[in-house]
């Protein structure tokens, strides 16, 4: 029932901001119809009239700015800490949701898998275990900022999910998948890792997809049997984007460069059905995974 009403809110404010959106536009016209008819009338030079346009619409525009801002922050709360969160704790068990919170910065720089930029985003921290695995999982963005003609410029090398799962007792050397189109890879840059060695596997298929980075190649053929290779296929396939793992300090973390806010608020489809599919389908794709790992 709290549920149903979370959704009620929602739609409940997304009418009253579409309502004062549209008394806002309404407003906008009249007071450039009455400004621009006076001007006319009273023979203003064209320059003052201008300058008064523009002080009028800067404070318009500030008005309209801040109406959206509100909207999309209180919704934002409502559907994160109302409905995810009971979406999250109904299906999944042992789960711990932070939407505020996210994986740090160097827990991800420590693999040594990834360009980090200049700049981190991370949110919406989930804390869990699957089939005995302890795994923590975020929504990551890591991108470049910079001026060029004194504009900023955003380039984005990663922006997705990102897992972490603990493997506990299980021995795994350090061992990076990097999906063959991601082009953000440490690996791929002159600042890569001496100690480490590009290894080709056996399954043709698998090769053409991903690049394998290993310190030592047999640990490469340990970790990446037949069916964990065919796994990580399936996974790809799922998700259909750039994928990325790395086998490190007994850990896997698998990077989902899907360049999407799985837990986004989007108030086109404010409907239960949609939203709890949505967020069950990515989060199943990643349970089942960690289900069948065999290492």
């Amino acid at each position: 029932m709290k549920n149903k009403d979370s959704y009620k809110e929602i739609e409940k404010i997304k009418n009253e901001y579409q309502k004062q959106r549209k008394s806002f536009i309404l407003l906008v016209i009249t007071l450039f119809t009455v400004i621009s008819i006076y001007a006319i009338i009273r023979n203003m030079n064209p320059d003052l009239v201008i300058v008064i346009l523009i002080i009028v619409f800067s404070c318009i525009a500030s008005y309209g700015f801040k109406l959206g801002l509100f909207y999309s922050v209180k919704t934002g709360l409502i559907y994160k800490e109302k409905i995810v969160n009971k979406v999250l704790k109904e299906n999944f068990k042992t789960i711990e949701y932070n939407p505020w919170e996210g994986i740090e910065k160097k827990e991800i720089d420590a693999t040594n898998m990834i360009n980090m930029g200049t700049n981190f985003h991370s949110r919406d921290l989930i804390k869990g275990n699957f089939n005995n695995y302890d795994f923590v999982f975020s929504e990551v963005w890591i991108y470049n900022k910079k001026m060029r003609e004194n504009i900023e410029e955003i380039e984005t090398l990663f922006k997705g999910q990102w897992f972490i799962i603990d493997l506990k007792d299980r021995k795994v050397s350090n061992v990076q998948i990097c999906d063959k189109i991601f082009f953000n890879t440490a690996m791929d840059s002159i600042f890569n890792s001496p100690n480490y060695n590009k290894v080709e596997l056996e399954d043709i298929e698998f090769n053409s997809k991903f690049n394998v980075y290993a310190q030592s190649t047999l640990d490469a053929f340990k970790v990446l049997t037949p069916d964990m290779m065919l796994k990580i296929k399936q996974l790809k396939s799922k998700f259909e984007c750039e994928l990325l793992l790395c086998f490190i300090d007994n850990k896997l973390h698998i990077g989902i460069n899907n360049h999407k806010d799985i837990f986004e608020f989007d108030d086109d489809k404010i409907e239960k059905k949609y939203i709890e599919e949505k967020i069950i389908n990515e989060m199943n794709n990643i349970k089942n995974f960690i289900e069948n790992l065999d290492i």
